[in-house]
C-alpha cells in the first residue's frame, strides 16, 4: 500500500517560495487615508469596501496572468507594481501617508491574518509572529508615528480598519496557503506547520526591503 504523506512538511528546496502570500501592500492604504480625511468610522467602511474589492481582484488578475505561477507569488508581483505606481504619484506628507498605510498593510496580513487562518486548521504560528514582530520592529514604530497623525491612535486605527478588513485578508491568505499546498501535495496545516518550524527563514523571505523596495524606501525617508 502507498504511504499517505500528505501531511508531510513540503521539501525545503521547493516549499519557501510557494507560501509567499503577500497581497496587502497597497490595499490597506485607502482605508487608511478614509480615516486620516473622515473622523468618522462610515469614511472607513466605504474606503474599507473598496479596499476588500481590490484584494480579490488583484488575486484574480494575478491568477489570469500568471496561471503556471504559485498564487501567492502571482499577486506580491502585483501588490508591488500597484504600489510602486501609488507611490510614484505622490511626495512629501501625501507619500509618507501611503508608504505607513502599504506598510500596514503588509504588517497585519503577517502578524493578524495569517496567524488567524493557521490557527483554524490547528497550527499555531507564534514563533513566526515574535520573529516577524522583531524584524519589522523599527518599521512598525516609524508607521504608527505616521497614522497616528489623524483622528485616532494607531492602535485604534488598526483595530477599526482590521474589523473591516480582517475576513477578506484571512480569505486572501488561505487562497494562497491552499494554492501552494495542492502545488506541494501537502496539506495547508502542513503548509502552516512549515511556517512555524521555520520562522526565521519565513522572515528573511518577506523582507520588506527584498519583496517591496519601493515601500521600503518611501516609509525610510518619511518625515
Amino acid at each position: 500500500m502507498a504511504s499517505d504523506n500528505t501531511n508531510v512538511p513540503p521539501k525545503k528546496s521547493s516549499w519557501k517560495r510557494r507560501i509567499i502570500g503577500l497581497i496587502a501592500f497597497a490595499i490597506a492604504f485607502f482605508a487608511v487615508r478614509a480615516y486620516q480625511q473622515h473622523a468618522n468610522e462610515e469614511a472607513l467602511g466605504q474606503a474599507a469596501g473598496k479596499a476588500n474589492a481590490s484584494i480579490q481582484a488583484l488575486q484574480d488578475q494575478a491568477e489570469k496572468q500568471h496561471p503556471d505561477m504559485p498564487l501567492g507569488e502571482a499577486a506580491r508581483q502585483a501588490a508591488a507594481s500597484q504600489s510602486v505606481a501609488e507611490l510614484a504619484a505622490k511626495s512629501g506628507a501625501q507619500k509618507a501617508d501611503a508608504a505607513a498605510g502599504q506598510f500596514l498593510g503588509y504588517y497585519l496580513v503577517n502578524v493578524r491574518s495569517r496567524p488567524a487562518y493557521c490557527q483554524s486548521l490547528g497550527v499555531d504560528i507564534t514563533s513566526f509572529v515574535e520573529a516577524f514582530k522583531q524584524h519589522n520592529a523599527a518599521l512598525y514604530t516609524k508607521s504608527r508615528v505616521i497614522n497616528a497623525r489623524g483622528p485616532y491612535s494607531a492602535d485604534a486605527l488598526e483595530d477599526m480598519l482590521y474589523k473591516q478588513m480582517g475576513p477578506n485578508l484571512e480569505r486572501a491568505v488561505g487562497a494562497n496557503i491552499e494554492d501552494a499546498a495542492k502545488r506541494q501535495g501537502v496539506t495547508a496545516a502542513a503548509v502552516c506547520q512549515s511556517v512555524a518550524d521555520s520562522p526565521a527563514q519565513m522572515v528573511q523571505l518577506l523582507d520588506l526591503q527584498t519583496v517591496n523596495p519601493a515601500t521600503y524606501q518611501a516609509l525610510m525617508e518619511a518625515q
